[in-house]
């Protein structure tokens, strides 16, 4: 008699994002043996975003599994996660494609954009992206992420669940859970017959503590949500593209609003504007708010900023000015000299009396006590008299516009809970409090939060490819009418750079550059020359691309704000999403678990995985793993089997693929499609001989 237990597995190779941080794909195998039942899936479709010389074969082993996936998963729309989908469909993918409603329509454009890049025709483009099998996985009813009593049926006993991640606008976790045992029944909870595992895809910058604290960089998206902790969820699949990097994370939002007006006051001051390159999704979402912010809201600086910008006496006597210069009632401007010199304010021109300091010394050579003092009289200075700063801006980009719209319609998609209260999916308390603080009514704060996002994301001088106004001459009058000018990176890294040349060579303007600049790009070469990289020679030998413009002619300040826009989280806060220390639901992970590190160069992997490591303790036990690419990985046996590489093609003919029959719950026969019928007969019957 045959007791061989039945058994459920799941098994998982790492199709790309090794040893670089592009081209998110991961197979998984999920094989029920009572049901007979083996059958492939993807998490994420990824184009890899750069020069990587196992690229080609890389895609064409996605590729072949093509005809045989049969869902995609996608975590969020960025094209190193969802820029292969239209070769998997035209190779015979014919599955559902898994994601949010957000991730379905950024998806879209993010694909159809792209496609047009490629010169395709429009009509097919249209046709092509709304053949997509997109299930969009909070359209359900009674949707709520992270319902882990309630996951999604995918399979004959494999289910899956969403958390948010905060990285973009839709963008979530994938948790899979299956049941080991087939004699066990799904409602038979415990958890030695269950197994999951978490994909984080990326892990967006604001965690649970410093959204709660107000010290996230963003206030536009939510914090990131860690995966459940428990006995029976054991694997954790982590990015690690900031993991080797960790930031000074306290008032980072104020830091960085006082950074992008600063730079702005400085170049309004000498009479230029400012331009603004950045990633159409979700970057250029948040400068927009920040930009809102700065017009709309009193400058509030921080002690760190001034330190950090070393900044001299003339630079932050200067404010005390400006605050002054802001006033334009005289009562206003009496009752400001009565607030100036009230007995704790020291009058401008004597704080030197008053800090007792040699002139001409850098604000961070100024005692702690005066630097506060200072700091504290020019935020109340400016909380009383100064509501804005009085700039023009706008973008340049019909695909912003697209994306604008999708934000517009979801970023306040919520559900209320059993205790009447409105749970936000994705848009930030941090907004709320910042704009709207004096709305305590539910329903009141929800409409009024959508008005006002209209607002931030609205835009007179998009792009169009159908507009019947010239493309210069609009591009003419957003620069006449803007002080900031904001366009798409690819605007900079494109033909289009010929348009910016004259902006280039005034040293009036400053370029502010907030993103990845991919090597070799034009954005990358200006970056390297803000920084001072290039001597003489390269100056003149080095052109910008597309151009006849040579390094030393490009005259306008550089500024690199990209640490105050990055879109992951840094180390601290990837060991915090997998060991919990800082959870608000006060369960950390106390259980054993293995974390595979993906999305990262091996730099970056490794240090990842030394930071996870070093935080275990008595009652934390995390093995951080760093995966190979195309090596199965055995969930059911703890990942601890020996790998094995992914049979894809028949090595005789190069060309055909093989299947898989188990037979008696034992033995896998991996063959060719291609083999007659009758001799797979014989060898079916030879192995239950041998099994007899």
């Amino acid at each position: 008699m045959n007791n061989t237990k039945k058994e459920n597995k799941l098994r998982i190779a790492f199709m790309g994002a090794i040893n670089c941080v592009s081209g998110s794909c991961t197979l998984l195998e999920y094989s029920n043996s009572e049901k007979g039942i083996c059958n492939y899936y993807l998490v994420d479709c990824g184009e890899y975003q750069e020069t990587n010389q196992n690229y080609t074969c890389n895609k064409k082993r996605v590729l072949s599994l093509a005809k045989k996936v049969k869902a995609v998963f996608l975590t969020h729309a960025h094209a190193d996660h969802i820029g292969l989908l239209p070769d998997l469909i035209e190779n015979g993918f014919k599955g559902k494609i898994y994601c949010t409603k957000a991730t379905m329509d950024l998806t879209k454009i993010m694909l159809e954009d792209a496609l047009h890049i490629k010169e395709q025709e429009n009509s097919n483009i249209k046709q092509f992206i709304n053949q997509m099998n997109f299930d969009p996985i909070d359209e359900r009813p009674g949707f709520l992420f992270g319902n882990a009593k309630n996951p999604i049926s995918i399979d004959d006993g494999l289910c899956m669940y969403p958390l948010r991640t905060g990285h973009i606008l839709g963008s979530c976790s994938f948790t899979f859970t299956w049941i080991k045992e087939n004699s066990k029944h799904p409602e038979n909870n415990k958890y030695e017959h269950w197994e999951a595992i978490c994909f984080s895809g990326d892990v967006g910058p604001c965690d649970e503590l410093s959204v709660k604290n107000g010290d996230a960089q963003s206030i536009l998206l939510k914090d990131f949500a860690t995966p459940y902790y428990s006995e029976s969820n054991r694997y954790i699949v982590l990015e690690s593209t900031y993991g080797d990097r960790v930031r000074n994370k306290k008032n980072l939002f104020l830091k960085k609003i006082y950074k992008l007006w600063s730079i702005i006051n400085k170049t309004k001051k000498e009479g230029g504007k400012v331009l603004i390159p950045a990633f159409v999704l979700n970057r250029m979402q948040e400068i927009l708010t920040d930009l809102y912010y700065i017009k709309n809201k009193p400058m509030q600086f921080t002690r760190e900023s001034f330190i950090e910008e070393n900044l001299t006496e003339e630079e932050w006597l200067s404010y005390f000015d400006l605050v002054e210069q802001n006033i334009t009632f005289s009562e206003q401007n009496q009752e400001f000299q009565d607030a100036l010199y009230l007995k704790e304010f020291p009058q401008p021109d004597r704080i030197k009396n008053y800090i007792t300091y040699t002139d001409g010394a850098p604000f961070n050579s100024i005692p702690e006590h005066a630097q506060i003092g200072i700091i504290n009289i020019l935020n109340a200075l400016y909380k009383r008299f100064y509501s804005g700063m009085y700039i023009n801006y706008g973008y340049y980009s019909s695909l912003t516009d697209e994306v604008n719209q999708i934000y517009q319609k979801n970023l306040f998609d919520c559900a209320m809970n059993k205790n009447k209260e409105i749970k936000y999916n994705y848009i930030s308390p941090q907004f709320f409090k910042a704009f709207l603080p004096q709305i305590t009514e539910t329903e009141k704060k929800l409409e009024e939060g959508k008005k006002l996002i209209n607002d931030i994301l609205s835009n007179d001088y998009s792009h169009s490819r159908l507009s019947p106004i010239g493309p210069d001459e609009k591009l003419d009058t957003f620069f006449y009418r803007n002080d900031v000018c904001l366009f798409s990176n690819n605007f900079l890294n494109s033909e289009n750079i010929n348009k910016l040349v004259e902006f280039l060579k005034d040293e009036k303007n400053t370029l502010v550059l907030t993103g990845y600049q991919g090597e070799g790009t034009n954005g990358a070469l200006l970056k390297k020359l803000g920084q001072g990289v290039y001597n003489e020679q390269d100056l003149f030998n080095i052109k910008l691309n597309n151009t006849e413009m040579r390094l030393y002619e490009v005259k306008c300040k550089i500024e690199d704000m990209s640490a105050f826009y990055s879109g992951h989280a840094d180390q601290e806060q990837l060991v915090e999403y997998v060991h919990g220390f800082n959870n608000t639901r006060g369960t950390q992970n106390i259980f054993p678990a293995t974390v595979f590190l993906n999305h990262g160069t091996q730099t970056q992997r490794e240090a990842l995985k030394k930071a996870i490591e070093e935080k275990n303790n008595g009652s934390h036990k995390i093995k951080a793993v760093l995966p190979e690419s195309f090596k199965w990985i055995n969930l059911n046996t703890g990942g601890s089997e020996e790998f094995a590489d992914i049979e894809i093609e028949n090595k005789h003919s190069g060309t055909s693929y093989k299947t898989k029959i188990t037979v008696k719950d034992t033995i896998d026969i991996f063959y060719p499609e291609t083999l007659d019928p009758r001799l797979l007969a014989k060898i079916i019957n030879a192995v239950n001989t041998i099994l007899d």
